[in-house]
């Protein structure tokens, strides 16, 4: 089971205003000291980040209502199979974290220095967004033939495909990623910097749907295009 480490992870100070909800064009002319604040942030982040992203790419060899079967043994299953996956040939399975030495800093500056904590947590937050959309770029130009359609990557938890089945299946399936992450009883990933998604290969997979499409927080998350618009 592939494991690539030690990825070139760059954010900006803008990355992590967003990340906390802001717009930075405005943070700057009315409270610019929280631009200083997020520039150390930005600057002890890059120290803390030890990326790694687990993989694996397996065969459909069969499908049945909302189930596909792998050739590894294993299978997704959801709503989110018929909606999204059905026409797939191949499923990426994948994992990333940035570790938990940020989520450290963080609790150890909390009570010392809320402001900078928070900023430091928005950093570890918009870092591991990055990492997973590195880790798509990667997987789409190294491991997917170009002839190929992928589709968007799903994340257990968004809509069609609860967190507990989502994360039970991919679990399941990398099963040495719990020597980097594992589970909580609520199967929140822990260092709970991380994420995990699956992703479609075929030759007729939807290329059309976004993963904001799927996601009941498009309104409020800052990566989604309805809340950029809303804080512009």
């Amino acid at each position: 089971m592939p494991i690539l480490t030690n990825w070139k992870i760059t954010i900006s100070v803008d990355d992590i205003l967003r990340a906390q909800g802001a717009n930075p064009n405005i943070l700057r002319q009315r409270s610019p000291h929280l631009i200083t604040v997020a520039e150390n942030a930005l600057k002890d982040a890059d120290e803390l980040l030890h990326s790694f992203v687990m993989y694996e790419i397996s065969d459909v060899i069969q499908r049945e209502n909302e189930r596909l079967f792998l050739a590894n043994g294993h299978q997704i299953s959801g709503k989110i199979v018929n909606k999204q996956l059905a026409c797939a040939s191949r499923i990426l399975i994948a994992a990333c974290t940035i570790s938990d030495d940020l989520e450290k800093k963080v609790s150890a500056e909390f009570h010392k220095d809320p402001s900078y904590a928070l900023a430091l947590d928005a950093a570890g937050i918009a870092a591991i967004d990055k990492l997973s959309s590195l880790a798509q770029k990667y997987f789409k130009q190294n491991l997917i033939p170009s002839d190929l359609k992928t589709t968007s990557a799903f994340n257990p938890g968004m809509k069609d495909w609860p967190v507990a089945m989502g994360q039970d299946q991919i679990f399941s399936i990398l099963e040495k990623i719990s020597d980097r992450i594992r589970l909580s009883d609520s199967f929140l990933m822990i260092p709970a910097k991380s994420v995990s998604f699956v992703i479609g290969i075929g030759n007729e997979v939807d290329t059309t749907t976004k993963q904001c499409d799927y996601c009941d927080k498009k309104q409020t998350c800052y990566l989604s295009k309805a809340r950029k618009e809303l804080i512009s």
